[in-house]
């Protein structure tokens, strides 16, 4: 059955009461609910959670009041399609206050599961046959009730916590949703502090790599022995599923006290650089690059796949830049060429412009004109793509180095 998750927006998303009671009169203000803070830990968990389960449904259910101002609704969709973008309008249902919102989704069961800060919400979900979460805000968990005035009941059910780590939250998420984790999945590691691939994963590559470079060097010398083909080995390879029970890799993981979800990434790593041919050096650079510039494993599954795809996306990035800069290179040339005939002519330059009334002067600082704009194009590019300054760029002089052209028109060219 499909597993739909919804999620409450004020008091579980968003930090509605930050201002303790004085948000009854702020909530009037346009702009009150575009700027709400988010709760970070879990905003991070939901998202990832929605990243890496395609197959489940994620819906805003949120409440509105019927004397709220006409932005509310607008600013809390402007709000989720800023922090949320995997979600669509569609995704975003808004009732009216108090009333039951499992009355609005249509058939429920439990496999509807909704994660709210408010317990009479929560109550009438389950009553309805759902499955009920509550968020532990900061401040909904001290036997208060509706807006901290009668005294209430502690919830006592399923609870997710504010304070919890991103991980956390988004693994407790799949488990209360009776999520299954399948494939991959199940051993993925994200980039989040006490949890993380990234700096742990950088510093295995080198050792990593040695250790696994020596292993195929004594498996080829024994193939060899025996009459293999190295591309019996690569086929071989390709199929193995026995790493785990080798002794060097089991040796490895205590010595460098590291889990199946590090080896895996770290040979799927290996064997994507070895049949690119992709140096140590080059690829400990790039996952050094992705974690401490572009933070991409922050809210990235790291899985074996997606570490494959991060190797091929940056080889196909550097394949780019290659011939960017041959592009570059050659305009470059071909620009100098052009200047210099147009600044600095040689006597046949200065005879051609004669013979053909300047119209060879016009044809060169055309072709310049096209050149430079042409270096601009590929310099965007190249800045795009390198998220830097193509280096020692040759734009052509755009201020004369050399004598200008009206002076070689002094030239007398005289009739044979």
């Amino acid at each position: 059955m499909l597993k739909r998750i919804y999620i409450d927006m004020d008091g579980t998303l968003c930090r509605f009461h930050d201002t303790e009671h004085q948000y009854i009169e702020a909530m009037w203000t346009q702009g009150f609910y575009n700027n709400l803070k988010p709760f970070e830990n879990f905003l991070n968990g939901l998202s990832i959670c929605i990243d890496r389960n395609p197959n489940t449904k994620f819906y805003i259910l949120s409440a509105v009041l019927d004397t709220d101002p006409p932005f509310a609704e607008s600013e809390k969709r402007e709000w989720l399609h800023r922090y949320l973008p995997q979600l669509t309008d569609e995704q975003m249902i808004f009732t009216p206050a108090g009333a039951d919102k499992s009355e609005f989704i249509g058939e429920i069961n439990s496999d509807c599961c909704l994660i709210d800060d408010y317990n009479k919400n929560l109550n009438e979900w389950q009553h309805s046959g759902g499955t009920a979460v509550k968020f532990i805000n900061d401040i909904n968990n001290r036997g208060l009730g509706a807006y901290g005035v009668e005294k209430g009941t502690l919830w006592s059910g399923l609870s997710i916590e504010y304070n919890q780590s991103s991980m956390d939250i988004c693994l407790q998420i799949e488990q209360y949703a009776q999520i299954e984790r399948y494939g991959e999945k199940a051993s993925a590691r994200y980039g989040f502090e006490g949890d993380v691939l990234p700096w742990e994963f950088s510093d295995n590559i080198i050792p990593y790599f040695e250790l696994r470079t020596k292993m195929d060097y004594e498996e080829i010398r024994q193939l060899s022995k025996s009459g293999e083909t190295f591309d019996k080995y690569l086929s071989e390879k390709s199929s193995s599923s026995d790493l785990f029970n080798r002794a060097e890799i089991k040796e490895y993981m205590n010595a460098h006290q590291t889990d199946k979800a590090i080896i895996s990434c770290l040979e799927k790593c290996y064997s994507t650089c070895r049949i690119n041919e992709i140096s140590t050096d080059k690829i400990n650079a790039w996952i050094v690059s992705s974690i401490k510039t572009a933070n991409m494993w922050r809210t990235y599954p790291v899985t074996p796949t997606n570490v494959q795809m991060y190797i091929t996306l940056m080889l196909d990035r550097d394949n780019h830049l290659e011939q960017l800069a041959k592009s570059i290179d050659d305009c470059s040339v071909k620009l100098k060429k052009y200047e210099r005939a147009l600044f600095l002519p040689n006597n046949k330059d200065v005879i051609d412009n004669f013979l053909f009334n300047g119209e060879k002067v016009q044809y060169i600082k055309s072709e310049c004109t096209v050149l430079r704009n042409k270096l601009e194009a590929l310099k965007s590019d190249w800045l795009e793509t390198a998220k830097c300054d193509y280096p020692n760029l040759a734009y052509g002089n755009k201020q004369c180095r050399y004598s200008s052209y009206s002076k070689c028109n002094k030239f007398t060219i005289q009739p044979k």
